[in-house]
């Protein structure tokens, strides 16, 4: 099913109308496609990224804005159907402000992680999926995360004491066995350091004051996933700080794209009015202007007015098929064969009886 789904792209492709329509993104001029319900809207960010990207002399970075924070999953889940890439969740950061929880500092890192992967550019198509509150929260800026960090290589030589030093300073916490992001174990020439910026902690084998290796590791089996020639990372010190914008890590040349325009502003005030921490928020109106000087496309399935260029999607419910398998099967034959039918299943199984 995947791959005949995320053939379906290819449908919108083949339309010139929407390929013309989506050459012409311009950053600062927002364009609308109406009608999209559903997976449907997975389906057009899909198509439109997969022609700008095709067409990019260089990589495609986008930024696909959801009304609520329960919404990035299942933009996720719908878009790997039909790309073939990892979309990126970018998470919401608690508003207690304290600092003190481990999984505080864990989503904090996976926004770091995140920030740093836009920057540093791969080359592929990059797909980050936020919820407008999530892009309320401020950011360190790129030269804050790169003041403060530190990196190691393989044959280098190392101060252990320093180093020590730096990441209690830094906000790490000493264990005797790292278990958690955010905590570091120092016995004898190993020196295992768990960052929240990592999917996982990292042991560094010492001779004398050498670096002889790098390996990431497995914290249940304790047994290495991989070995690294370097690494690097940033002070948690330095994740709670500056009040940049995340999208300050785009290009212009870059894309967003806006699920449900009223929905976002309604969801933004609404998550501006409960936040703890108000006063260190960006405001909602200007991280909306940020997000449409990039090239930008509006995507409702009802909206309340157009703006800029329109795309309508020609879509329509359908009825489940119910009953027994005779009967949808001769349900699904009676349908005209000029259309061309996928069915999803819940299980490999149905799809195997059918």
């Amino acid at each position: 099913m995947q791959n005949q789904l995320d053939s379906h792209t290819g449908i919108l492709a083949a339309d010139q109308d929407f390929v013309e329509f989506v050459q012409d993104l311009t950053p600062g001029q927002p364009a609308t496609i109406d009608g999209v319900y559903g997976s449907c809207c997975a389906l057009a960010i899909g198509s439109a990224l997969t022609l700008l990207h095709t067409q990019a002399a260089e990589s495609t970075v986008a930024l696909v804005v959801v009304p609520r924070p329960q919404d990035v999953d299942k933009m996720c889940d719908d878009l790997r159907v039909f790309l073939d890439c990892s979309p990126l969740p970018y998470p919401l950061a608690s508003s207690s402000g304290t600092g003190v929880q481990h999984s505080d500092d864990e989503v904090h890192g996976q926004r770091v992680h995140l920030l740093k992967r836009v920057a540093n550019r791969s080359g592929a198509l990059e797909i980050v999926v936020a919820s407008i509150a999530s892009l309320l929260q401020p950011v360190p800026s790129i030269d804050q995360l790169n003041s403060q960090h530190v990196h190691w290589q393989a044959g280098s030589r190392i101060d252990l004491e320093s180093t020590v030093a730096w990441l209690l300073a830094n906000g790490f916490h000493n264990t005797s066995a790292v278990q958690l992001p955010g905590e570091f174990s120092h016995r004898g020439g190993i020196l295992d350091i768990y960052s929240p910026e990592w999917e996982s902690p990292v042991r560094i084998e010492l001779w004398d004051d050498e670096i002889e290796s790098i390996r990431q590791f497995d914290l249940v089996s304790q047994r290495s996933l991989s070995n690294l020639s370097e690494i690097s990372m940033s002070s948690m010190r330095s994740y709670r700080k500056g009040d940049a914008y995340l999208t300050d890590y785009f290009e212009t040349d870059d894309c967003t794209l806006l699920v449900e325009m009223g929905a976002i502003d309604l969801q933004g005030r609404e998550y501006l009015k409960r936040s703890a921490e108000f006063e260190k928020c960006h405001g909602l109106r200007d991280v909306i202007k940020r997000l449409t000087e990039q090239r930008c496309l509006l995507l409702n399935a009802l909206g309340p007015g157009d703006l800029g260029r329109v795309y309508r999607f020609k879509t329509e419910s359908v009825d489940r098929f119910h009953g027994s398998m005779e009967q949808v099967r001769s349900e699904i034959a009676a349908l005209p064969e000029t259309h061309e039918v996928a069915i999803a299943c819940t299980t490999a199984a149905e799809a195997e009886r059918l």
